[in-house]
């Protein structure tokens, strides 16, 4: 199974509500806010990183969903999406 790291800046004046509409979307296709550790402990991801696991998707697929969640916000914005086969972080905030 794939893991990729998707980075979404939205061009927004109004920051908590347009990201807080593209969080949701993000959640309700399958795009997680959360990472979880080799241990088992949940960590917060940073503002605008997403994650997705897919055993079918390839990072050109991943693209073009997270730019089709994009457009239900009516913004634009910018994408970056990441294939990764592992990743090691500091300071991540543990979901309570």
């Amino acid at each position: 199974m794939s893991l990729f790291i998707i980075r979404v800046e939205l061009h927004s004046n109004n920051y908590v509500t347009d990201f807080t509409r593209l969080h949701d979307l993000m959640q309700v296709n399958g795009f997680s806010k959360t990472i979880k550790s080799d241990n088992g402990v949940e960590y917060h991801l940073p503002r605008a990183e997403y994650l997705i696991y897919s055993s079918t998707d390839n990072y050109s697929s991943i693209l073009k969903k997270v730019e089709s969640v994009v457009k239900l916000t009516g913004k634009t914005a910018e994408i970056l999406v990441t294939e990764s086969k592992s990743s090691t972080w500091l300071n991540l905030t543990p979901v309570k």
